[in-house]
Formats: C-alpha cells, structure tokens, sequence
C-alpha cells in the first residue's frame, strides 16, 4: 500500500519552533453500499484513494442512502476528511449536498460534519474540494464513514440525486510533532 508524504507547517513563535503535522492516512480497505457497474469497472469505490481526481465512484441509482466506508490501516486522530467531488455538469455537482463524514471507533461515532452547499463552479477541481474538519476525540477512529441519506424520499430525479459520485476522499492525521523545540542561532 502507498503511503503518501506529510504536510508540514512550520510557524516560528517567539525563538521556538513549532511545527504542526497532517499526514494522509494509509487505507486498509475502501467499501460502499453499492458500485454501478460497467463493462470497464471504471466505478469502483477504491478509486476515491487512487490519487487521480479523474476516476471516480459512482453508487447504484437507490432510493436508499447510499454509504462510502473508508477503514484506517490502524487506529488514528482524524484532523480532517477532503473531499473532491465529481462532476461534469451542475447537477452532478449537487450530488454532495447532504453528504455527512462520521469518525467510527471502537466504541464511539462522532459526526464531523455535513456538506450543506456545493460551488457550482464546475470548472475547478479546487471549487469542488471540500474539507470537513473533525473534532478531536479520545478514542483512535479506525473507520470513516460518509453517508448521504438525501437521496431518500422526496429527492430530485432531474437532478439524480439518488446516486454518490466522488473523485477523491483524503483523510488526514493529526501526528505528533517531533520537531518542536528552540531554534539555535549558533
């Protein structure tokens, strides 16, 4: 499995430098309640972590919610989960409305977030990323779910909201720094 580099900001504070770490966590495994399929497999839910924004997954066309379950290589502190969304027209742009990120635990399950407006700016693959921070828990999350119950009754079949469509899921970690300290000037 690929592990990704670190993302490190560094901030000088009085002569002490501190650092903050995001990682991007390393994932086990990448399973959805259901994968519209094709000739090519070209819809797999394992393509959000492929780390090109131009696969996608595509759920089934349900009227039940549809669910991504991104389980963690080990337990981990979840800072933050981003999302790049797919899409080609405006309408599949406004497939995220609704979509809610979950940290599951052993024993706990804390809501992030729910991303309750989209940009309908279709040509920025920034303008479809969206970054749902997560509160800091006690408990290591193993698992992030993210679930979209909009596509339940009444939805908007014009708008085909009854099917998930992502590019990219990244879920980042926050990681001890072992780079704080006092900078020595010599």
């Amino acid at each position: 499995m690929r592990m990704l580099p670190a993302l490190l900001v560094l901030v000088f504070l009085h002569g002490t430098l501190v650092s903050s770490i995001s990682v991007l966590s390393s994932i086990k495994e990448v399973t959805a309640r259901s994968q519209l399929n094709n000739n090519n497999n070209n819809n797999k839910p394992g393509n959000v972590i492929d780390n090109d924004a131009d696969t996608k997954y595509f759920s089934k066309r349900n009227k039940q919610p549809e669910w991504l379950k991104l389980t963690l290589s080990e337990g981990s502190k979840v800072e933050k989960v981003v999302i790049i969304n797919w899409f080609t027209n405006v309408a599949r742009a406004q497939r995220l409305l609704g979509t809610q990120v979950s940290l599951i635990g052993a024993t706990t399950n804390t809501t992030c977030g729910t991303i309750s407006s989209v940009s309908s700016d279709i040509d920025s693959v920034e303008a479809q990323t969206y970054t749902v921070p997560c509160p800091t828990t006690k408990e290591l999350t193993l698992t992030v779910f993210i679930y979209d119950d909009v596509m339940q009754e009444p939805y908007d079949r014009s708008l085909n909201q009854n099917i998930m469509n992502l590019a990219e899921v990244m879920v980042y970690l926050t990681a001890p720094s072992k780079m704080a300290g006092k900078i020595n000037y010599g």
